[in-house]
């Protein structure tokens, strides 16, 4: 008899870790409103944060993880406005 071998890996849960805190950062944007205001122009961290009601370091968060790279940042970046 011959012994499957085959290497053990977490990559399956992982990624339903990584989805069940997307769905719940998506959840509190929406709670929030934080898209209604984006769409009705606050485009900087500190202009959403203070919209929303978060802190600077955790509306800085729940943008990189639903805008990935094109998020805004302390750094002064800004989410485009829309026209």
């Amino acid at each position: 008899m011959r012994l499957n071998k085959k290497k053990v890996h977490t990559v399956r849960l992982q990624n339903l870790s990584y989805g069940h805190k997307q769905s719940g950062t998506l959840k509190v944007a929406i709670e929030l409103g934080l898209f209604t205001k984006v769409s009705h122009g606050a485009s900087g961290i500190s202009e959403i944060a203070r919209e929303v009601g978060l802190s600077q370091p955790n509306a800085e968060k729940a943008c990189s993880s639903l805008y990935g790279p094109a998020a805004p940042r302390k750094t002064g970046r800004q989410l485009p406005k829309r026209s």
